[in-house]
């Protein structure tokens, strides 16, 4: 379901969605039909672009690559732009619409399916690339208490809210008795301890929410 576009020296990765469309060994950093350049009509482009040739919006530009990738054909690519990228097909008079996928991927880098386990919550693997080209994943504890604290939003919301209404008995003209303004205090700190310890599934965060003294 998702693949990952890793540099092979930095490591540093970028996330797609796989994609039946998009031809093996291209990255689906475009995937949308290529326009023709018109100057003196199309606001995304400027004076420094040839007339006549196409333009396709583009994300995650690698600029390791010259290659693009068409329905039609393989094109170098002239320039990238404020998020365009352009290139020129000579003499070009076709009526079918030029369907730009992405880029050709370069040696500096590869595209590693994620394994299915990941699928659900993509954002929680880690990879180490191994000496034989392979990688290797792993949870990453950080991104999954993360993932966990932003569903748990709605929990966070509450708990300052409960917080806010319940300072008065911790004043110290509070009118409660040592003994309930103690108790107070320990219900508000299980508030403030509540996003970090709760374990449950993050829909369920209703039943096990600190009940007040």
């Amino acid at each position: 379901m998702f693949q990952l576009l890793i540099n092979k020296e930095t490591q540093c990765s970028v996330m797609y969605t796989n994609n039946n469309l998009c031809p093996e060994g291209v990255i689906p950093n475009i995937l949308k039909d290529a326009q023709r350049v018109n100057v003196s009509t199309n606001p995304n482009v400027n004076d420094n672009v040839c007339d006549g040739c196409f333009y396709a919006k583009c994300g995650n530009f690698v600029s390791e690559s010259n290659v693009l990738s068409t329905n039609i054909g393989e094109f170098n690519v002239e320039r990238f732009d404020s998020g365009y990228i352009y290139f020129n097909i000579d003499a070009y008079e076709g009526n079918s619409a030029i369907y730009a996928y992405g880029q050709k991927l370069p040696d500096t880098h590869d595209m590693i399916p994620l394994p299915d386990e990941f699928n659900e919550a993509p954002e929680t693997a880690s990879f180490v690339r191994n000496d034989d080209g392979t990688y290797t994943f792993t949870l990453n504890e950080k991104a999954i208490a993360c993932r966990q604290r932003h569903f748990l939003l709605p929990a966070v919301t509450e708990r300052n809210k409960k917080l806010t209404e319940s300072d008065w008995t911790q004043a110290v003209d509070s009118p409660l008795s040592d003994e309930k303004k103690e108790a107070w205090r320990v219900y508000r700190q299980a508030l403030r301890d509540f996003p970090n310890e709760y374990t449950g599934e993050p829909e369920d965060w209703k039943s096990s929410f600190p009940v007040p003294p």
